[in-house]
């Protein structure tokens, strides 16, 4: 669907003596309404007048297409008995439309605008235009020439400048659009979106791949502002010729934050993407965090081909040559200060040399093109001695943990020490955070790595902050090759973020060259692939972790930090007991606390104590104890308090625990 207005000046010198008396005028308006009737029966498309003057008349139209548009308007122009000159016609937008078909029938050129609007099936657009769920833009074309020069300067040129050269190989005059591939956009930087958008849909239009100039937005995103499936139907529908651009905004979380219903809603998206395939062009458009969801809408699809732009990262001498050619722009020459900050041998994105940029520029247009600011305090960075993050200080406030808590502050210490000699203009290393946990069970390892993943995004140490957590069952293959490919797809859905590896001792096999070697080959090639994006968190039983680091040369040395969590103190299992109650608004006596205190004496001793998984059975059974006592009371006499008191009549030491007291005492007695 395409929307036009059109302008035109009066050249007929009677209308203004029609115009300028009211009778005469509303006469000449129920004729134009009149006519516009018969203009528009049995057509595809839709002529109205929007509004006129003695010497100014604007026309909108509804078509299928922009074939023969100039030479129907001069046909509609006649029909209303209306000389025009020096006539313009621009495509527009449907917020544009909608607001001229609004003016007409206000005007009374139309006779019910709410009737054409259902007829082209607009009714439910109309409610969301310039929201988050759906908004438009109309591309400004540019030519081959400057598409190229742009392209190049843009830091996506290794898989652009190839599209583009595909785009101009030919050009094929077709009636309808012809979309052979669609698009998967994926930058640090919104704004360079919007570019490649233009760049990309600029080429196509030059070349009759898409008929249409103007761009349906809609932002699929898990914020509550999500397209509704009904409008992007209704949106497909109405972007005949043209492009629908879908801005991913997904949550890309190993924990999975993606609820059932957002991935129901990628589902629906890729049936409708494909059900108008033929018709529509498409353009994702992804931040780089949102690796596991691109490759999950991947998956989807069936019978398209997507051609991919991806931002380059850019070498030091590229991105010395992009910060210069910036200040050009600008018309301010570069300096020893505007580079500094560029270090020998790394990689930036576009995001990155742009805030370099614009924290130059500021300085320099304050202390050179004005110097009389140049006194003028500028607020410097804050010295941000202390660790950031509500992740931070839910670690610190659980109980116990000192040694865990001592390395994983040495860990963060290490990496703003690295910060701060980049920033000084010293040269810094890139440390791989990679853990070993050692601890028995109950003992909060896993806890622990989801908040140090939150941590590390929280300290920009990790962009993204998610945790995948797997076993063995998640990265070894059935069949011979399966295995490096799993695991190689699970650090890509890892990337930003923590890959914690579960019982990892369970991945060590008897015989040498099994499925288990595989994955922990492949696990240390990745480790060192992605140190800068993945930190893995290898966990399980002290003994056991011995031998599996064991297994691998190469893996003890890639792991900076080895974390022992030690079993609780009765003491400490006794503050984990307060702080589950507190949270479950319960009251624990002082004598259930006592109790408490001495079944944790005695169950520490046991090789299999659960430590915190023991406390929360505990007070789960104490719980149900409670019940049982309060249901025997008469129903009056309960107060509020009573159900939320805990006694030391309703803790037990569990039956488990029981029977092995009491099997170690049979046996004690046997041997004397």
């Amino acid at each position: 669907m395409l929307f036009f207005e059109i302008n035109g000046d009066i050249k007929d010198n009677d209308w203004k003596e029609i115009y300028n008396n009211r009778e005469e005028f509303n006469g000449a308006k129920e004729k134009i309404e009149g006519t516009i009737r018969e203009f528009n029966k049995a057509r595809d498309d839709f002529y109205f007048v929007s509004s006129i003057s003695a010497i100014r008349i604007r026309i909108g139209v509804i078509a299928n297409n922009g074939d023969g548009i100039r030479k129907r308007t001069i046909s509609f122009l006649e029909n209303i008995h209306i000389a025009a000159e020096n006539i313009t016609i621009e495509e527009t937008t449907l917020k544009n439309a909608n607001t001229m078909l609004l003016n007409a029938d206000r005007k009374s050129f139309i006779y019910d605008k709410y009737e054409i609007v259902e007829q082209f099936n607009l009714c439910e657009l109309n409610h969301h235009f310039g929201g988050n769920p759906f908004n438009e833009m109309m591309v400004s074309p540019i030519d081959k020439n400057k598409t190229y020069s742009w392209a190049k300067e843009c830091m996506c040129d290794d898989t652009l400048i190839p599209e583009l050269d595909r785009i101009y190989e030919r050009v094929v005059e077709l009636k309808k659009a012809a979309h052979p591939v669609h698009y998967m956009i994926q930058t640090s930087d919104v704004l360079l979106q919007k570019d490649l958008v233009n760049v990309l849909i600029s080429a196509l239009y030059n070349n009759k791949r898409v008929l249409s100039k103007r761009c349906s937005i809609a932002q699929v995103s898990n914020n509550g502002e999500s397209i509704s499936r009904k409008n992007c139907l209704q949106m497909y529908e109405n972007a005949e010729g043209g492009t629908v651009i879908m801005c991913i905004d997904l949550e890309d979380s190993g924990e999975s934050n993606l609820a059932t219903g957002d991935y129901e809603a990628i589902e629906c998206l890729c049936r409708d993407i494909m059900k108008y395939r033929n018709k529509v062009l498409t353009i994702l458009c992804f931040s780089n965090k949102c690796n596991r969801v691109k490759s999950m809408i991947y998956e989807n699809f069936h019978n398209m081909s997507f051609v991919e732009i991806e931002e380059d990262l850019s070498d030091d001498e590229k991105s010395i040559d992009y910060l210069k050619s910036r200040a050009k722009e600008y018309s301010i020459r570069s300096d020893k200060k505007l580079t500094e900050k560029i270090e020998p041998g790394e990689k930036y994105y576009t995001k990155e040399l742009n805030e370099i940029f614009d924290e130059w520029y500021q300085l320099k247009i304050k202390n050179t093109v004005f110097p009389q600011y140049k006194e003028i305090t500028t607020i410097k960075k804050t010295d941000n001695k202390k660790k950031k993050g509500l992740a931070y200080d839910e670690l610190a406030k659980m109980i116990g943990l000192t040694e865990v808590k001592k390395i994983i502050d040495k860990a963060l210490d290490y990496y703003r020490a690295q910060k701060m000699f980049a920033e000084k203009g010293m040269k810094k290393s890139n440390p791989a955070m990679h853990m070993v946990f050692t601890g028995n069970p109950g003992t909060a390892k896993t806890s622990v790595a989801r908040l140090f993943a939150k941590i590390l995004r929280d300290n920009k140490v990790l962009s993204n902050g998610h945790m995948i957590e797997v076993g063995r069952g998640d990265l070894v293959g059935k069949y011979v090759g399966w295995t490096a490919k799993i695991v190689q797809k699970k650090f890509r859905e890892a990337k930003g973020g923590v890959l914690f590896i579960d019982e990892a001792y369970s991945l060590v096999e008897d015989k040498f060259g099994g499925y288990g070697d595989e994955a922990i080959n492949t696990i240390v090639q990745e480790m060192e692939n992605h140190r800068e994006d993945v930190v893995v968190v290898f966990a399980g039983y002290p003994k056991e972790m011995e031998m599996f680091l064991d297994k691998n040369p190469g893996l003890r040395s890639r792991i900076a930090f080895h974390v022992p969590f030690d079993d609780y103190t009765p003491d400490e299992l006794c503050d984990i007991a307060k702080l589950m109650a507190e949270k479950e608004e319960l009251i624990l006596t002082d004598d259930s606390i006592d109790k408490m205190h001495k079944i944790f004496e005695t169950a520490c001793e046991c090789d299999d104590f659960g430590n915190g998984r023991f406390v929360r059975n505990l007070l789960e059974d104490a719980r149900m104890a409670q019940a049982s006592r309060l249901v025997d009371m008469d129903y009056d006499s309960v107060k509020k308090s009573d159900i939320r008191t805990i006694k030391d009549c309703d803790i037990e030491m569990p039956a488990s625990y029981r029977d092995k007291e009491k099997e170690e005492q049979r046996v004690i007695g046997f041997a004397s």
